[in-house]
């Protein structure tokens, strides 16, 4: 927490709201060189962050779901209209929230 807390605000920001996990150290040696590259502007550094993830969503997403899945060829960044549209990242799950017993208390129908 104390690598997180030592990030600049802005990055701190982004992290935040980052699709991937990220670590502290390994989003803030991506945030130096992109502020190299970006010649010390910190609005292109971020906007490089984005297209970073943008590249690694894609890798991944096609490694692991196949080439035909939505996100596979653009990180979720091309369409508007898609699950990724106006957001960073989708809400997570909680992991009680998956394994919970279903709502309806009732005994399961009989199958004799």
């Amino acid at each position: 927490m104390a690598e997180f807390d030592a990030l600049p605000p802005r990055l701190r920001a982004w992290l935040a709201g980052a699709r991937l996990p990220w670590s502290p150290r390994s989003v803030r040696r991506a945030f130096a060189r992109a502020i190299e590259t970006a010649g010390g502007d910190v609005a292109r550094a971020i906007a490089a962050l984005d297209a970073l993830e943008a590249r690694a969503l894609a890798r991944d997403t096609g490694a692991v779901w196949g080439k035909g899945h939505p996100e596979a060829a653009t990180g979720g960044a091309a369409d508007a209209t898609g699950p990724a549209a106006g957001t960073r990242r989708a809400p997570r799950r909680s992991a009680r929230g998956r394994h919970s017993p279903p709502h309806d208390r009732s005994p399961c129908p009989s199958t004799a």
